[in-house]
């Protein structure tokens, strides 16, 4: 509770079924989301015979399974190979039963890793049948990895999807974000992520992204950026519902001598003002820290 009681005992996702989930820990990179009764979707990767797959479950709000495992990752095209970028499922949904879930897959015909998604109505499980697509075409965009993905917060089903690219060579991670218009029925043209700092430097590698909807209408995104002189930034953006960048990025952190990574994003409305918290790790001298801002945003 907001006391922090402990009012739920810690329980298993994966414990009562079968034997491949539990053998060698092969369950890991869990994720969770609530829907609008109460209840959670959990998802996770699993490695089973060398492969990895991607698996969702609800359980009500005392920690009780409602279903078995859900294999997500149905459509061979989209093959989750045991890799460190494969898997990693990233999940959400809205007050209206909206939900997306994205993870990184390797397509059998490209050898590149891509970003695959899901979408139905927690109302319509028949649409839940609907199979995988891709977010990311790995034919297009090389090896992806790190998907998150938000749907907004006021039912109009729009998505916002951030993701991190691995190329070049010497390899460069850069911050990709992109939307779903459901109106349209598609996705826009991915924004880059970068950063310029104060100094004039640009970010060697922009990376660990995380989108959030403010409004239906604008997302504030942040990811960290390594600089060339070795200071990092937690960087923010406000961009609109059509990938459109409405502010410049702008520092959140910095460091000359600190790791800066994992950002973390959560906000709420009063009035008109947007009220942002971010936190973030830093490690100095091998010992890790945890911070957090706040940031408000008027329209």
């Amino acid at each position: 509770n907001n006391r922090g009681d402990l009012i739920v005992p810690p329980f298993s996702i994966t414990q009562d079924l079968n034997y491949a989930f539990n053998n060698s820990l092969t369950a890991m990179h869990p994720d969770m989301t609530k829907l609008p009764l109460g209840e959670l979707l959990v998802t996770w990767d699993t490695i089973e015979l060398g492969v990895r797959h991607v698996y969702m479950r609800k359980f009500n709000s005392l920690g009780f399974a409602l279903s078995s495992a859900d294999q997500l990752d149905t459509n061979q095209t989209y093959t989750v190979i045991n890799k460190e970028d494969h898997g990693l499922p990233d999940i959400d949904a809205n007050a209206n039963g909206d939900v997306v879930v994205a993870w990184g897959g390797q397509s059998d015909g490209y050898g590149q890793i891509g970003i695959t998604y899901r979408t139905f109505n927690t109302n319509d499980v028949n649409k839940l049948l609907l199979p995988e697509q891709w977010l990311v075409n790995p034919a297009v965009r090389g090896n992806n990895t790190s998907a998150r993905v938000m749907v907004d917060i006021e039912d109009t089903g729009k998505i916002a999807a951030t993701w991190v690219e691995k190329g070049g060579n010497p390899v460069r991670q850069s911050s990709y974000l992109k939307t779903y218009q459901p109106r349209l029925a598609s996705w826009g043209t991915p924004l880059p992520l970068k950063y310029t700092s104060p100094q004039g430097q640009q970010a060697v590698n922009d990376i660990t992204s995380v989108p959030i909807f403010i409004s239906p209408t604008h997302i504030f995104v942040s990811w960290g950026s390594a600089m060339p002189n070795g200071s990092t930034y937690i960087v923010g953006q406000v961009v609109d519902a059509n990938s459109k960048a409405v502010s410049p990025p702008f520092a959140l952190s910095s460091s000359a001598t600190a790791t800066v990574k994992r950002p973390a994003i959560a906000a709420d409305r009063i009035h008109n003002q947007h009220n942002i918290s971010v936190t973030y790790e830093t490690t100095t001298l091998g010992i890790p820290m945890q911070h957090s801002q706040k940031i408000y945003i008027f329209p």
